[in-house]
C-alpha cells in the first residue's frame, strides 16, 4: 500500500478477480471476440462516432503559470545532497561509489562509506519519512486548483503514464537514440521495452465539491509488486538527503522521535497548464543547478526489477563495468532510456527541475551515481530538449481536450479512465467506466479511439517512423480525432475485461522468461 493512502483491511477488493496472474497477459490486446457459449448471436463489429473532427495541434500559445513558486535559499530547511553527491551534478558521468586496486584490491571510497550498504526497510522508521499525499486527500492542491478555476488537478505521478502512453502514439513509438550509447549497442533493440508499451495505465477520475475532478493513478491505490522498489527508493531519498546523525535517528533501534529539520511544506511546486492544476514534489535543492531543484531516482538493476519476488536470488549481480553490455552502467542506462526515462523527463518537466540523479543498486549496496539532466534525456529520446519542449506542451494540450471531451458527455460524475496502446497497430484505446467497478454494465463502458496525423515543419508525415532531421529548428504539430466506438455489449465486456486483467497483471511470462535466460532462474519463486 502506498504510504499515506491507508484502506480499511475489512474492504473486499473490487478488483480481486483480475489479480489472478494471466500467462502472456501483457500481450497485445486481441482484436478477436472471446467465446461465450451462453449465446448464439454474432458479434458485430465496431463501429465509429466520431465526436470531435481533426482539430489542429501545436505547441504555441501554451497556457503555463508557476503557483507559489518556491523560493528557496540554501539556509532554507529543503532537502539537499549529503555524503558529497552534490559533485554528481557538477561532474558528468558516472560517479562509482568506491573504487577497488586490481593489483592489491585497496578500496578508495568516492563517497562516505557509510551509505554503501542500504538498511532494510524494515529496520527503518518509514513513517518518519516524508510519504507519498494523494491528490484526492490533498485540500491546499484542491484549494489553489478553486482559486485559479481549474477544472482538472493531478500530481506527476497520476499523469506522466498518460502522457507516455500519448507520447507512443503521436511519436509512432519513436526509438531511442543509439547514437548515444557505445559501439556495443549499435545492434540492440532502440524501441520501448514491453512493459512500456503493452501494459495499460488506468486513472480514477474524483468529481468533488469544488466542481473539480481529481486525476489519481490507480497504482497509487492500490497494492502491487513494486512495493518493494517503492519503499527502497523512499529509504534512499533518506539516505542520500540526510546527515549520518539523522540516519541513526531514523533507525528503527533509535529512540530519537525528531529525526529531521526538513520542511516538507517548502517540497512542492505547483504549476497551472491548460485547464490543469498539477503538483510536483521536488526530491531535492542543490545551488549548483540553474533551476535548483532536482528528482531523486533509486534505479535497481535489470533482474531485479524484472523479478521483484524473487530478489534476493539476484544479489550477487553487481555493476562491475562503467560501459558495454555485461554488468555495466551504461546497460543500465540503456535500459532506462527504454523504459522510465520518458516519466522521468516529463516529471522533471512539470516540476521545473533541471533533471534527476540516479541511483544504481541492487537492494544490499549502492554501486554508484549518476545525473541526467533535461538535456540529455531529451537527447535520448527525441532528440532535443527544443523539440521535446514542443512535443510535451501538444501533449498536455492533448490529454486537456480529451478529458474535456469525456467529461461533457457525462458532466459531474466520477468515472475511471483507461489507456491501452497496441503496438503493431499503433492503436490508442481509450476506456471509460464506473469507478471502482470492476464488472461494469455493458452500458456503462464506453470506449475510443484516437487518430494522430503527425506533422513536420508543416507538412504531413507519411513514414511510419518519425526523424526529426534537425530537431533543434523543427517545428512538429498534429491534427486529432476523437471517435466513440459502438459494439455489441459482449464485445465491449471483453474488450474491458482484457484492458483490466492485462492491468492488474504484474508482470508477463516472457519477461519472466527473458529475466531467468539471461540471470538465471530462482531455486524457488517467492522467496
Amino acid at each position: 500500500m502506498t504510504p499515506g493512502h491507508e484502506h480499511p483491511s475489512s474492504e473486499p477488493d473490487p478488483f480481486e478477480f483480475f489479480k489472478t496472474p494471466v500467462p502472456g497477459s501483457e500481450a497485445q490486446e486481441s482484436t478477436a471476440p472471446q467465446h461465450h457459449p451462453k449465446t448464439d448471436t454474432p458479434k458485430r463489429s465496431p463501429t465509429k462516432k466520431t465526436l470531435e473532427k481533426y482539430r489542429y495541434l501545436d505547441s504555441k500559445s501554451f497556457l503555463e503559470r508557476v503557483v507559489g513558486d518556491l523560493q528557496l535559499t540554501a539556509d532554507d530547511n529543503v532537502p539537499k545532497l549529503q555524503h558529497g553527491i552534490s559533485k554528481v551534478v557538477r561532474e558528468p558521468g558516472v560517479h562509482l561509489l568506491k573504487m577497488v586496486d586490481s593489483a592489491d584490491g585497496a578500496v578508495t571510497y568516492n563517497f562516505h562509506p557509510y551509505i554503501e550498504n542500504i538498511p532494510l526497510v524494515s529496520d527503518v522508521k518509514l513513517e518518519a519519512i516524508s510519504s507519498f499525499v494523494p491528490a484526492t486527500d490533498d485540500q491546499l492542491l484542491q484549494s489553489l486548483a478553486k482559486e485559479h478555476r481549474k477544472k482538472f488537478v493531478v500530481s506527476t505521478s497520476s499523469i506522466t503514464g498518460i502522457l507516455s502512453k500519448l507520447y507512443l502514439k503521436v511519436l509512432k513509438q519513436k526509438p531511442v537514440n543509439l547514437d548515444l550509447f557505445s559501439d556495443e549497442f549499435k545492434n540492440m533493440k532502440s524501441k520501448f521495452t514491453t512493459t512500456v508499451l503493452e501494459r495499460p495505465v488506468i486513472v480514477d477520475v474524483h468529481y468533488n465539491d469544488y466542481d473539480q475532478y481529481v486525476l489519481l493513478s490507480k497504482k497509487d491505490v492500490l497494492e502491487n509488486d513494486s512495493k518493494l522498489l517503492s519503499e527502497h527508493g523512499h529509504v534512499m531519498e533518506a539516505l542520500l538527503t540526510n546527515s549520518i546523525r539523522n540516519l541513526e535517528a531514523l533507525k528503527r533501534t533509535s529512540d530519537e522521535t525528531r529525526v529531521t529539520d526538513i520542511d516538507e511544506s517548502r517540497l512542492y511546486h505547483f504549476v497551472e497548464m491548460e485547464n490543469f492544476l498539477m503538483r510536483s514534489q521536488i526530491d531535492c535543492w542543490d545551488s549548483h543547478l540553474p533551476r535548483q531543484k532536482l528528482d531523486i531516482k533509486a534505479r535497481a538493476l535489470e533482474p531485479i526489477r524484472l523479478d521483484p519476488d524473487n530478489y534476493k536470488a539476484y544479489l550477487h549481480h553487481k555493476l562491475v563495468n562503467l560501459t558495454g553490455t555485461q554488468s555495466s552502467f551504461e546497460f543500465e542506462r540503456f535500459q532506462c532510456a527504454r523504459s522510465t526515462m520518458l516519466k522521468y523527463m516529463f516529471q522533471s518537466r512539470i516540476g521545473d527541475m533541471d533533471g534527476v540523479i540516479i541511483c544504481y543498486h541492487n537492494i544490499e549496496k549502492i554501486f554508484g551515481f549518476e545525473y541526467l539532466s533535461r538535456k540529455q534525456m531529451s537527447e535520448y529520446l527525441c532528440g532535443s530538449e527544443g523539440m521535446m519542449e514542443q512535443i510535451f506542451v501538444i501533449l498536455v494540450k492533448l490529454i486537456d481536450r480529451i478529458l474535456r471531451q469525456l467529461v461533457r458527455n457525462s458532466p459531474k460524475k466520477s468515472f475511471q479512465i483507461g489507456f491501452s496502446f497496441a503496438p503493431r497497430s499503433n492503436k490508442l484505446t481509450i476506456f471509460r467506466s464506473p469507478i471502482n467497478d470492476a464488472k461494469p454494465k455493458p452500458k456503462d463502458i464506453q470506449i475510443y479511439e484516437l487518430d494522430i496525423k503527425p506533422h513536420l515543419n508543416g507538412n504531413p508525415i507519411s513514414s511510419s517512423v518519425i526523424d526529426f532531421g534537425n530537431p533543434d529548428e523543427d517545428q512538429f504539430s498534429i491534427e486529432y480525432a476523437l471517435h466513440r466506438l459502438e459494439m455489441d455489449p459482449l464485445m465491449l465486456q471483453d474488450k474491458f475485461t482484457s484492458l483490466m486483467s492485462r492491468f492488474f497483471a504484474s508482470r508477463s511470462r516472457r519477461v519472466l522468461e527473458y529475466c531467468r535466460s539471461i540471470y538465471g532462474k530462482p531455486e524457488t519463486d517467492g522467496i
